[in-house]
């Protein structure tokens, strides 16, 4: 691959990816050495209006926040053959989506996740900024050495909404254009009205709720997936890993960001925060969570858990209720819940059984 100089200073080294927007490569500071990613909208593309325009708001947006959550830029230019770039902190890790792709995490993993993307939310919507498109693709991850817990960082505001103190040259995000990705968009973006940092907050919502139980809460073709925003609740939360760690508060928490209304979620970042952090407290304190949670991304087999420990003088009753208990944990499941599961299913088999045997 030829390597390019941007204004005489960022070299080229590789691409990292590609999409609408362009390439990002990675490059580096010929001044300083210094690893760096580059957005490249090639000139064939940067006559495209609404093309330059994301670049210039990602990188307005990106240099007004400044916070640690958040990949800062550098430097933005257009080179005399009417090339446009941003130069962006090179992230080191890996996306959330990829993350996803092992499996449901460990719900305490998820929290701690969406703690520091609040915090990153509340950074930018402190500044005027709503994002607009929170979703794992847009989330990175980043190993701390010799620690469990990793390290955030909030990408691409190409379509992030800025307020009035935001001077953009060129055109802006249209009026009455829905922008997002439907998996993670609120009813209010749906419906295509006005965004705020609730809006965000749904999105975080949408994502917290895939990080715990391995897939978003709504499913189908990007129609059938937008309507159900506008319409149905989301299903029951359940975690595949440690169903146990799912309590009252972990649910009450997930429940309101996912509110259809906007009043109804956390009127700011900072109120979700003090939420999250009460619930993760109350987890913590009830049972202390093992080590090794940042690798714990794959999913537990089906029926494979041991029995929850006993002691010996455990009544036959108390060893097949604790395997019962055990049981049910690696389905996702209460053992209230898998009983009545099983109560169902019989139910649905003598019911079948009594048709055929009245029909023949």
């Amino acid at each position: 691959m030829e390597r390019v100089v941007l204004a005489e200073r960022f070299r080229t080294i590789r691409p990292l990816g590609a999409g609408s927007m362009g390439v990002v490569h990675l490059a580096e500071d010929v001044s300083s050495g210094a690893r760096v990613a580059v957005k490249v909208l090639p000139k064939e593309l940067s006559s495209d209006a609404e093309l330059a325009g994301r670049l210039a708001r990602e990188a307005v947006a990106t240099t007004a926040i400044d916070h640690p959550n958040v990949a800062r830029a550098i430097e933005a230019g257009t080179d005399p053959d009417g090339t446009a770039w941003l130069v962006l902190e090179y992230v080191d890790g890996r996306s959330l989506r990829e993350v996803l792709g092992a499996g449901a995490l460990h719900p305490v993993r998820a929290l701690k996740i969406a703690r520091q993307v609040l915090l990153a939310l509340g950074a930018a919507h402190t500044k005027g900024i709503i994002h607009r498109d929170i979703k794992p693709e847009n989330v990175m991850l980043i190993a701390r050495e010799g620690f469990d817990d990793e390290d955030v960082k909030v990408l691409d505001f190409g379509i992030a909404k800025l307020d009035q103190r935001h001077q953009l040259t060129g055109p802006s995000t249209s009026a009455g254009v829905v922008y997002g990705t439907p998996t993670y968009m609120s009813p209010e973006q749906v419906r295509r009205e006005p965004a705020d940092a609730r809006t965000d907050l749904y999105a975080l919502g949408v994502m917290l709720f895939e990080m715990i139980a391995g897939a978003p809460p709504f499913h189908g073709d990007d129609i059938t997936v937008l309507a159900r925003h506008l319409t149905l609740p989301p299903p029951p939360i359940s975690s595949p890993i440690s169903p146990e760690t799912l309590t009252l508060a972990v649910r009450a928490f997930s429940a309101r960001l996912l509110a259809k209304n906007p009043d109804a979620r956390f009127a700011s970042a900072e109120d979700a925060i003090v939420a999250l952090d009460a619930a993760l407290e109350a987890v913590q304190a009830d049972k202390p969570i093992e080590s090794g949670l940042r690798t714990g991304a794959t999913l537990i087999p089906k029926g494979s858990l041991p029995p929850s420990p006993v002691s010996e003088s455990a009544t036959p009753l108390q060893k097949k209720t604790a395997k019962l208990a055990a049981f049910a944990r690696s389905y996702g499941l209460t053992p209230s819940q898998l009983v009545f599961a099983f109560a169902v299913a019989i139910g649905l088999v003598l019911i079948v059984t009594a048709v055929a045997m009245a029909t023949s």
